[in-house]
């Protein structure tokens, strides 16, 4: 491993973000070496956009009721036995299917129902902080993660609601990439990261089981400036305070237009079983 890598990964203390109001605009971000930088204030801001809109408990909308957790998953789509006394619902074939694992400082959503392919974020007083991803699907001894703990935040604690009703910023998305459980075989960044959250919206039939509002937050990353006009490619969360995140999708920007590459439907059935999380690799890879 770089010996660069060491020291950076070592610099586990995360910088409060800089909160900007609205009549201010967003302090600029300056880009820099992503392996030979110390991370600065400036390069995470949070804007404002909507000071009279709701505040949200992120971690409170990003993962579902303990009840849920604790004895279920969720699907997309789903196969009832049909007649009176039919058995609880299962998994249609093909269906996406999410179970949020959640523990004192971390969530980890678990997206097959091998457990194999997941999303990994950390969990704090300032916020949820996107961490560790797989590299393929169902290939758990390969993943992708930031060079540190608390470098991309992908939520604040606490965010305000509109159309969008915040935006936060930051540069510093240096990754490495791990095969095999090994040391990281390759490095690199995402650019800018920029998120932004809209809603709420209401209930509109479709969902399934989830009733009632939900919020979406968007990511941006492959951004060659703070600006999402500038960003090559997005994801669309759909989460609901119930259920927790519920959907997504995936979109990429070529010529100033959005195209939608990865479809999942957007509904969620409560689905009896918990999937159990497949990580063979050491429990904290450098």
């Amino acid at each position: 491993m770089l010996a660069t890598l060491l020291v950076l990964t070592a610099l586990a203390d995360v910088s409060t973000p800089v909160i900007l109001p609205t009549s201010t605009p967003a302090t600029a971000i300056v880009p820099f070496d992503p392996w030979n930088a110390q991370p600065t204030a400036e390069c995470e801001t949070i804007e404002d956009l909507n000071p009279t809109g709701p505040l949200f408990d992120m971690l409170d909308w990003a993962t579902p009721d303990a009840d849920i957790r604790a004895t279920s998953h969720l699907s997309s789509a789903v196969v009832y036995t049909p007649g009176p006394g039919g058995a609880p619902p299962r998994d249609a074939p093909g269906a996406y299917v999410l179970q949020t694992v959640v523990t004192q400082d971390r969530i980890t959503t678990l997206k097959t129902l091998e457990g194999d392919t997941w999303d990994v974020a950390t969990v704090d007083d300032i916020g949820l902080w996107s961490w560790r991803t797989e590299t393929a699907w169902n290939t758990p001894r390969s993943f992708t993660q930031f060079r540190r703990m608390g470098q991309v935040l992908m939520a604040p604690r606490k965010a305000r609601g509109g159309f969008p009703g915040m935006r936060w910023t930051n540069c510093d998305s240096a990754f490495a990439s791990h095969a095999s459980c090994g040391a990281p075989a390759r490095y690199g960044h995402l650019g800018y990261v920029i998120h932004e959250l809209y809603g709420p919206y209401d209930y509109e039939p479709g969902w399934g089981d989830v009733r009632g509002q939900i919020l979406k937050l968007v990511y941006f990353y492959g951004c060659a400036t703070p600006d999402t006009a500038s960003c090559s490619a997005s994801e669309v969360t759909w989460m609901s305070q119930r259920h927790g995140m519920f959907a997504w999708r995936m979109y990429e920007q070529r010529g100033g237009v959005w195209t939608l590459t990865a479809a999942p439907p957007v509904t969620a059935y409560v689905v009896p079983g918990v999937i159990r999380e497949s990580f063979p690799c050491d429990a904290e890879v450098p």
